[in-house]
């Protein structure tokens, strides 16, 4: 099964998420990257192994994973999780970084 997500789909998910990651935060008075992490971590597009490829062709920086922990962390991913593992921590990565440079978050304290 090949799943399409084309640029406009992931660029528009991208601006809804960071606004509804933001009035949750905001709202539950919660911190900004606990509420990311939970949104991100359940997203489709991260959890179903289809979808991981296509959102690595649209973010604007697919090697997210190894600017964040290097390449030593994201090899042992790929040793744990296999591909479908390594590939799922990918699309996780960049969506976060997508979603945090998002200019809903431009004011945002980051803790």
């Amino acid at each position: 099964m090949t799943t399409t997500i084309t640029p406009s789909q992931y660029w528009r998910e991208i601006a809804d998420l960071a606004a509804d990651i933001s009035a949750e935060a905001k709202a539950e008075q919660r911190t900004i990257g606990e509420v990311l992490h939970e949104w991100i971590d359940g997203h489709e597009w991260v959890i179903y192994y289809a979808n991981n490829l296509p959102v690595l062709q649209h973010a604007s920086n697919p090697e997210a994973l190894i600017d964040a922990v290097g390449a030593e962390a994201a090899g042992h991913e790929l040793k744990v999780g296999g591909l479908t593992g390594l590939h799922t921590a990918l699309a996780y990565f960049a969506m976060t970084e997508d979603v945090q440079n998002h200019a809903e978050f431009v004011d945002w304290e980051w803790e």
